[in-house]
């Protein structure tokens, strides 16, 4: 009678769902707020670096541009300096056939090729460039092709042609014409300037 008392009488324990599952303590909430702060700043922190390694890339493939185009630079006027100082070789003029530009100057050696330079050079109309054109002595041939140019940023023009498509004492005239981009092997134009080789 006593047992059943006793177990009538005994006060359960009410169920709460608040008792399901694992309790955290709050220092473990506190350490997973740290770690996701922690993520966040390494990951801005990686992005800005990975920023500052692009920039630098890029500045140090400016820099290697710079050199190279130094070095071209530099190359070509010391190979200008020595075609223009060789006794070799022949100095003529290109006259412009309008008096409003300015005459080249050219120098033709027998073996470093051919040196065209001039300032105040005007810029062709847009898509044009300029064409260079060898005339040899018999007039029966046709012009032939060679380099192609544009003037720099200040206008000048210093045209080294190293293997020019033909021999000194074969040719009688040198001459530049205005062409556009997909133009034929005989010149479209009139020639802008002209020279004549001296024998």
């Amino acid at each position: 009678m006593s047992d059943e008392y006793d177990s009538m009488n005994t006060p359960k324990r009410v169920l709460d769902s608040r008792d399901h599952g694992p309790r955290f303590p709050p220092w473990m909430w506190i350490c997973a707020a740290l770690l996701l702060l922690f993520s966040i700043v390494s990951s801005l922190k990686l992005r800005r670096a990975q920023r500052q390694l692009a920039g630098l890339q890029s500045r140090l493939t400016a820099q290697e541009m710079t050199h190279q185009t130094l070095e071209k630079e530099i190359t070509l006027a010391q190979q200008a300096r020595t075609l223009v100082t060789d006794p070799a070789s022949v100095r003529f003029t290109l006259n412009a056939r309008h008096k409003s530009a300015p005459a080249l100057h050219a120098f033709w050696h027998p073996k470093l090729g051919i040196l065209i330079y001039g300032e105040r050079v005007p810029d062709p109309a847009d898509g044009h460039f300029f064409q260079v054109w060898l005339i040899a002595k018999d007039q029966t041939s046709q012009a032939l092709r060679s380099s192609i140019f544009l003037p720099d940023a200040t206008r000048k023009v210093t045209l080294l042609i190293p293997h020019p498509s033909a021999f000194i004492n074969s040719m009688a005239t040198l001459a530049i014409s205005e062409e556009i981009a997909e133009s034929s092997n005989d010149p479209t134009s009139e020639f802008i300037w002209r020279g004549d080789i001296p024998p």
